[in-house]
């Protein structure tokens, strides 16, 4: 269904205003100046302002501010950014940067990279490409609306950058990680896609404070990944898991989520040694699902209201402790499941020997 670059008007509530350099407040469409030349303007109406944002990027150096205003909007045209400089829009809203699906509307190339106040799409009314590939480090990508496209941001091979305040509505994935590090997503609203993250073979990457929602897949998927930290994130309405890990046997910590009415809440599958701490799991039809894990600590969360609570296949010492089974319990509560000993199969039982007489509260 065809779909306009402008059409968010649903989530205008999530973000905040986009900052917008205080020396851009009380100007009236400047023309370039002539003296530092660190400031280089797009569109509006001064007689020095480029017409093309690629333009003022290829003329700009690195520390140069490129300012966008809003009043050419929309701008036509993919970018390339291989200078270490901060690229402005007047308005997130209503700056618009269409690729037109004729390649990666914006790749980042250089380390240093601001991107902040954009519309970023890629529409020609048939099918839609990628949106942004950040290929560098110490970059910040924030304020920003990614609608229209193939997948949202990928963060490739790339390290220490931030991803900040950014409303994506995307195909999928919103976020995709892969081979990277010490990055920092949060604060992001993350919904209408496959995936809201997929990360694939990273680690020390930090996931927190963002909104997933209406995922078909995951909201949260990690694949190889070690030393994830996925904190205090709220993941509403994914089709298959909230969080799902796969394929892992070092530690990643799933702390301070609220995952709610999801097809599997938390889904780990071939993992060892992960860390699920304090989560409020509800309205779910299965809270969380182990197959073929072992070594897991499956500790002080909060499972409320879910069809089926917990299950497990072919898993072995897990420790459950202290978790809130949707009600005060003073006795053991018993977690069912099968493991296959040889070529048997047979019901076995699990154990968190000392349930929480309340559900935990997280801020």
């Amino acid at each position: 269904m065809k779909r306009k670059c402008l059409a968010v008007g649903i989530i205008l509530l999530f973000v905040g205003t986009s900052v917008i350099p205080a020396i851009a407040q009380d100007m009236e469409k400047p023309s370039l100046p002539t003296s530092s030349g660190h400031w280089l303007y797009v569109g509006g109406s001064g007689p020095g302002n480029y017409t093309k944002i690629q333009d003022a990027i290829d003329n700009a150096s690195d520390g140069d501010i490129v300012f966008v205003f809003n009043e050419s909007s929309p701008y036509y045209e993919t970018l390339k950014i291989e200078k270490s400089i901060d690229l402005i829009g007047e308005d997130a809203y209503s700056t618009v940067i269409n690729g037109e699906r004729k390649n990666i509307v914006i790749n980042v190339l250089a380390d240093g990279v601001v991107l902040e106040g954009f519309t970023i799409c890629n529409y020609n009314g048939t099918q839609q490409g990628p949106g942004l590939r950040l290929h560098a480090n110490f970059s910040f990508i924030t304020n920003n609306i990614i609608t229209d496209c193939e997948f949202g941001i990928s963060i490739y091979y790339s390290h220490n950058n931030n991803i900040s305040h950014n409303i994506i509505k995307v195909s999928d994935p919103g976020i995709l990680i892969w081979r990277a590090s010490n990055n920092s997503i949060f604060n992001n609203f993350i919904s209408d896609q496959t995936n809201g993250i997929y990360n694939f073979q990273s680690s020390n990457n930090l996931i927190s404070y963002n909104i997933f929602r209406n995922q078909s897949e995951s909201g949260v998927n990690l694949e190889q990944t070690s030393n994830e930290r996925v904190i205090h994130n709220i993941i509403i309405n994914s089709s298959i898991s909230g969080i799902s890990l796969q394929h892992t046997k070092n530690t990643n910590e799933i702390k301070y989520n609220s995952i709610n009415s999801c097809n599997i809440s938390i889904d780990l599958w071939n993992c060892s040694n992960q860390i699920i701490k304090y989560n409020i799991i509800r309205d779910s039809y299965l809270g969380i699902n182990l197959i073929t894990v072992e070594s897991n600590s499956i500790w002080y969360n909060s499972f409320i209201h879910n069809n089926i609570t917990a299950l497990f296949f072919n898993s072995y010492r897990n420790g459950w402790r202290m978790n809130y089974w949707n009600r005060p319990r003073l006795l053991p509560y018993l977690i069912f499941g099968i493991n296959k000993f040889g070529d048997n199969s047979t019901y076995w039982i699990n154990v968190d020997w000392r349930p929480a007489l309340k559900p935990y509260v997280i801020s």
